[in-house]
């Protein structure tokens, strides 16, 4: 199997192996298009990161528009928001300080989903914004993610993706092949859980990350 030497998230100095994912959808954002019935979507990336690249492909299959921003233009956000029919923003959680800044002088913002992507090394903060977090083993793949009833308590719980094998030992998750492309081998992350008995309302397994 191929793979691309491509910066990680955190770092463009950061290199590492990244598979293909052209036929991989970015699978948690259709779900919030949809029910949110969204206008249009704003992203923020960082250049290096590669999520734009999955995020346009994903949404284009929508039907609905979508504009993208580096990073380094986040400034340009208000007045996007202000000035076109932006629903939801999608951004990095390295973006989310300003972010939060702006919206606290930009009332339209405050009534926006905003939808995080961590790494397995990031864990979300406590926001008065709407915010719907998720981690991606990398860059576009989706390993854990919230639907809008667990991001709606503003705690650590997350469901695990279909898209992946998962086991559970000692606290600590593991990853294995992946359901369809066989791109992780067994890895443990550095997500330490305790599963939760009590279902969520839309039916997936819930976990609590400490």
């Amino acid at each position: 199997m191929s793979a691309h030497i491509l910066p990680a998230f955190d770092s463009p100095q950061a290199l590492k192996p990244f598979f293909p994912t052209e036929k991989e959808p970015w699978e948690t954002l259709p779900l919030f298009v949809k029910k949110k019935n969204v206008q249009l979507l704003l992203g923020v990336f960082p250049l290096w990161t590669q999520l734009e690249r999955s995020f346009s492909r994903t949404v284009r299959t929508l039907g609905v528009p979508v504009l993208s921003l580096p990073s380094e233009r986040i400034a340009l956000v208000p007045t996007l928001v202000r000035d076109l029919p932006v629903g939801k923003i999608v951004a990095t959680s390295r973006d989310l300080p300003a972010l939060e800044r702006m919206s606290s002088t930009h009332a339209p913002m405050r009534d926006l989903i905003f939808h995080i992507v961590l790494t397995p090394e990031e864990r979300p903060i406590i926001s008065s914004l709407q915010i719907v977090f998720e981690v991606h083993l990398v860059p576009g793949a989706v390993g854990l993610f919230q639907c809008e009833a667990l991001a709606s308590k503003k705690e650590l719980l997350f469901h695990l993706s279909s898209r992946f094998y998962w086991e559970f030992e000692d606290q600590t998750l593991l990853v294995t092949d992946d359901a369809r492309t066989a791109r992780f081998s067994q890895a443990p992350l550095p997500l330490h859980y305790k599963k939760r008995n009590a279902p969520c309302p839309c039916g997936h397994q819930v976990v609590l990350l400490i």
